[in-house]
């Protein structure tokens, strides 16, 4: 079990890595959008695909299975907005 959660963990510190490097290339290379390639568009666009879709099956798994403590935190945030706004 500690097995499976590490290797989870590496992987989206890997991850992590991927798009943390993607946007430091677009940095610094100073590019705006038009100045890219078609293909460094491509490449871009499937790592924030990616993630997109790694969120959403995380939002999906937390909405379906969500943790007590979650829940509180939850109410409490809302609570907090409600008293603010």
């Amino acid at each position: 079990m500690q097995a499976q959660a590490e290797r989870k963990k590496a992987s989206r510190k890997a991850s992590q890595m991927e798009l943390n490097d993607a946007i430091y290339q677009i940095e610094r290379k100073g590019k705006f959008y038009h100045e890219f390639s078609n293909k460094e568009l491509t490449d871009l666009n499937l790592l924030l695909k990616e993630k997109m879709d790694r969120t959403r099956q995380l939002i999906d798994y937390c909405e379906k299975n969500p943790h007590p403590v979650a829940l509180e935190v939850g109410e409490a945030y809302e609570h907090i907005m409600s008293q603010i706004g």
